[in-house]
């Protein structure tokens, strides 16, 4: 199946998850994430699941250090804090931010929010800014 494929059968069923098979990986990289978080965030899950569903001896054990390890790799893709004056808010993701992947997106989400804000302080109804750009850019093609 090719991307513009899955896309229209999520736009056609409305059902995302199911499309992408219940896979964390893709849904991380689809919603922009990036593959290396989508898929630490996979591994953390699958450990955590795992070991809720064990039996006590379990703690402590190799499974519970490398969920820690993960965990402590992970922490907010964009560092700030809620200011509810802002217009756009940040991409909220749990991310290793050391990481250079992670590094380019924040950067990319940085530059695209600036972008954004700009355009709604030109504009205070961003509603109308955004559709009037969707129609224009589909009569163009």
């Amino acid at each position: 199946m090719t991307a513009k494929g899955l896309l229209r059968k999520i736009e056609e069923e409305r059902a995302v998850v199911k499309n992408l098979n219940n896979n964390e990986i893709l849904l991380g990289i689809l919603l922009g994430y990036g593959q290396h978080n989508a898929e630490l965030f996979d591994q953390r899950l699958k450990l955590s699941k795992f070991l809720d569903q064990s039996h006590p001896i379990i703690k402590g054990s190799s499974a519970e250090r490398n969920e820690k390890k993960i965990a402590k790799k992970l922490s907010p893709l964009s560092g700030y804090t809620y200011f509810p004056l802002w217009k756009v808010h940040p991409v909220q993701c749990a991310a290793d931010v050391s990481h250079p992947e992670s590094r380019r997106l924040k950067e990319k989400y940085t530059v695209l929010r600036q972008k954004i804000n700009a355009l709604y302080e030109r504009n205070e109804n961003l509603l109308e800014l955004v559709l009037e750009r969707l129609c224009h850019s589909e009569d163009e093609n």
